[in-house]
C-alpha cells in the first residue's frame, strides 16, 4: 500500500462520532486529527481564545429561517408580491437603456410598445400585424408602466442602496396583507412590520446625511412615491394577464395559473374595505425618528 492512503487513525471521523459528541459532551475521535467533529472544533477553536460571538456571527443574527407560515400564506405572499419586484426590475432596466419614451423593455429582450410611430427602426422592423394588434391590447398598461415608474427611475437614477430601500418597503407593504381575502398576519405581526419599516426609512436617511444628499426629505418622498406607482402598475398587470389568459394569447400552465393567479380557498373569507381600514389604522403610521 502506498504512503499516501489514509491510515485508520487518519481518516475522518464518521457521523456516528459526531452524533455521540453532541448526544454525551464527549468525542472518540482523536483531537490530532486533521478533521473533527464539529463540537471537537468547537471545543478547540475555544481552547486558543476565540469568542463564543466570533463563531457563526450571521447565523445568530439572521435567525432561523425555518418559517411558520402555512403553505398557502406563502403562495398568496409571493403572488403579491412577484408583480411588484418584476416591475422595479424591469423599470430599472427600461431606465439604463438608452432613453426611448414610448418602449417599455423586458429583461428577456422584448419589449412593450406605447406609440408605434416614434421608436427605434430596429424594433419596427419586427412588427407585424398580430405582435401591432397584442401590443395595443395591452396599452393601457404600457402606458401606465412608463409613466409611472420608467420616467421616474430615469429622472432619480437611484443608487443601489435606494434600489434595496424601494423593494423591501414594497415586500413590507402594510396592503400585501389585506388583499382580495383574509388578512394573513395578526396586529402584532403588523407592529413588527411598521418598525422595520421605520428602520429602513431612518436608514435611508442617515445614508442621504452620510453623502452630504441634498434636500434629503425630497429625495425621500420621491423615492416613497414610486411605491404608489409600482402598486398601481401591480394590480394593472394583474389585469392584464387575466386577459391574455381569459383570450388565449398566451399560453400559461397549471402551476403558472395558480401562482399567478391562485384560487382562494374555501376557509377564505372576504374583508371588507371597513375592516381594513380599521386593521391598518390601529397601527402606528411611518415615521422617521
Amino acid at each position: 500500500m502506498s504512503d499516501t492512503t489514509l491510515t485508520s487513525s487518519e481518516s475522518p471521523s464518521s457521523a456516528s462520532d459526531q452524533m455521540e459528541a453532541l448526544r454525551t459532551g464527549e468525542s472518540s475521535s482523536d483531537k490530532d486529527v486533521k478533521r473533527l467533529c464539529r463540537r471537537c472544533r468547537y471545543e478547540r477553536c475555544l481552547e486558543i481564545g476565540m469568542k463564543e460571538e466570533a463563531l457563526h456571527p450571521k447565523r445568530d443574527a439572521i435567525g432561523s429561517r425555518r418559517s411558520n407560515v402555512n403553505a398557502h400564506s406563502k403562495t398568496s405572499l409571493t403572488r403579491r408580491f412577484c408583480f411588484r419586484y418584476t416591475i422595479i426590475e424591469h423599470g430599472l432596466y427600461t431606465s439604463q437603456m438608452p432613453s426611448h419614451e414610448n418602449v417599455w423593455f423586458l429583461s428577456d429582450r422584448t419589449c412593450l410598445i406605447r406609440d408605434f410611430i416614434d421608436i427605434p427602426e430596429e424594433i419596427k422592423r419586427y412588427l407585424t400585424t398580430k405582435i401591432i394588434e397584442e401590443q395595443r391590447l395591452l396599452l393601457p398598461l404600457t402606458t401606465m408602466l412608463i409613466v409611472e415608474v420608467a420616467q421616474p427611475l430615469r429622472r432619480l437614477k437611484l443608487r443601489p442602496i435606494e434600489v434595496a430601500a424601494l423593494k423591501i418597503l414594497m415586500l413590507l407593504k402594510p396592503t400585501l396583507l389585506f388583499e382580495s381575502y383574509k388578512s394573513i398576519a395578526t396586529s402584532e405581526d403588523l407592529h413588527i412590520l411598521y418598525e422595520v419599516r421605520n428602520l429602513v426609512l431612518r436608514g435611508l436617511h442617515a445614508f442621504y446625511e452620510s453623502i452630504e444628499e441634498d434636500e434629503i426629505e425630497r429625495r425621500i418622498g420621491d423615492v416613497l412615491m414610486l411605491l404608489g406607482g409600482i402598486e398601481v402598475c401591480a394590480a394593472q398587470t394583474l389585469e392584464e394577464m387575466h386577459l391574455l389568459h381569459v383570450f388565449n394569447i398566451c399560453n400559461f400552465d397549471s402551476e403558472t395559473i395558480d401562482a399567478v393567479f391562485g384560487v382562494p380557498s374555501k376557509d377564505d373569507l372576504p374583508m371588507t374595505v371597513d375592516e381594513r381600514d380599521e386593521r391598518l389604522s390601529s397601527n402606528s403610521s411611518l415615521s422617521i425618528k
